[in-house]
């Protein structure tokens, strides 16, 4: 039951990160701008890298230790 609590937290983590990269990239193209222009240009995009690195990360984590776990 561990490796299948591990394995739906890893697909979890996937999947918001998905939908956040998807939510972000529409956002950027598509919806209007609520910062200012450095913070538009710069901030938001080297945080969402991060956070997106980071989601990936862990969920890769997440999926090969359900992977590798009896």
């Amino acid at each position: 039951m561990s490796r299948f609590w591990r394995l739906a937290s890893g697909l979890a983590v996937l999947l918001m990160a998905l939908f956040f990269t998807a939510s972000l990239v529409i956002n950027l193209f598509i919806g209007e701008r609520p910062l200012p222009g450095f913070a538009y240009r710069v901030l938001l995009p080297i945080a969402a890298c991060i956070v997106l690195f980071l989601s990936f990360v862990g969920s890769y984590f997440v999926l090969n230790d359900a992977r590798n776990s009896k």
